[in-house]
C-alpha cells in the first residue's frame, strides 16, 4: 500500500504543532502509560485492558515490521518541540483490493480537546490519497 518513501524509520510527516514519525523501542515505556489508562483504551477498538507490560514492545514490533513492509503506516504524534516524547499515534492499515484502508488513532488523555488527532488524522490522510492507490479511508467510532 506504502511506497518505499515511508517504509525507512526516518520517514516523518511535520504539521503545524506535530511531528508523525515510526515508533521506537524508547516509546515502550510512554505508550504503555497512555494506553494503559481504561479511558483511552476504551476509545479504541483493539487496546486491550489491562495493557500488560509487554504489550507496547510487541506493539511496536509489529507495527514497524507493517511499517517497513508497506503494509500500512503507523505513526507516533509527538509535539514538535519535544519530538522523543510520544502522546499519541495515528495509522493507517488494513488496505483491500478495493482501494479501503482504515484510519486508526488513539490520544494520551492529557491531550484530549486540543486538535491533536485531526491534526495528525488530516496529515496521514492527505499522504495516503497524495502516495498511495487508496480511493477511500473508513474509521469507526464508539458511542459514549
Amino acid at each position: 500500500m506504502f511506497p518505499e518513501i515511508t517504509r525507512d524509520d526516518v520517514f516523518r510527516l511535520e504539521t503545524e504543532r506535530l511531528w508523525l514519525r515510526w515508533p521506537r523501542a524508547a516509546d515502550a515505556e510512554e505508550i504503555r502509560q497512555h494506553v494503559g489508562d481504561p479511558d483511552v483504551a476504551l476509545m479504541t477498538a483493539s487496546i486491550p485492558h489491562p495493557y500488560a507490560p509487554h504489550d507496547a514492545d510487541a506493539f511496536i514490533a509489529s507495527v514497524r515490521e507493517e511499517n517497513g513492509a508497506g503494509g500500512g503506516l503507523h505513526l507516533v504524534i509527538t509535539p514538535k518541540n519535544r519530538p522523543n516524547e510520544p502522546i499519541g499515534l495515528v495509522s493507517l492499515h488494513g488496505a483491500d483490493r478495493r482501494g479501503s484502508a482504515t484510519l486508526g488513532y488513539w490520544l494520551g488523555k492529557p491531550y484530549w480537546g486540543q486538535g491533536y488527532t485531526t491534526e495528525a488524522a488530516r496529515a496521514l490522510i492527505d499522504l495516503a490519497f497524495g502516495i498511495t492507490s487508496l480511493d477511500r479511508i473508513v474509521s469507526a467510532a464508539r458511542p459514549d
